[in-house]
């Protein structure tokens, strides 16, 4: 797609996709899972690096740029009621934020050594 196409409301040439996962921004995020009900603390976010066909840096943020994971479940599920169907999908989504949440411990206190190291 060409910049001066009427169609074109901005062109990047991708050089670099980052994920990234930050707090949840009012009107872009949601701010509950869908899953869990809980409340959101940190919302999935891809950065996207690059260049406008004028040659303009850009970096721009796409919200809701939610990870689809296909999770085997045990074989049982396939004709379970929908209740047990929902507590194991809560499970395993509980399982992931839990993972994720530790993730983000281990790098915050990475980050923080770091800091000290260096000072």
């Amino acid at each position: 797609m060409r910049d001066d196409d009427p169609e074109c409301a901005f062109a990047v040439r991708i050089v670099k996709l980052e994920p990234a996962r930050t707090p949840p921004v009012q009107g872009l995020d949601p701010t509950h899972s869908p899953l869990t009900g809980r409340k959101i603390r940190h919302a999935p976010v891809m950065r996207v690096f690059g260049s406008t066909p004028r040659g303009q840096t850009a970096c721009v943020h796409m919200h809701e740029a939610f990870p689809h994971l296909l999770v085997p479940g045990p074989h049982w599920l396939a004709s379970a009621p929908d209740e047990r169907v929902a507590a194991f999908r809560r499970r395993v989504a509980d399982s992931l934020d839990a993972a994720l949440a530790h993730r983000e411990d281990e790098r915050a206190a990475e980050r923080a050594a770091r800091a000290q190291a260096a000072q």
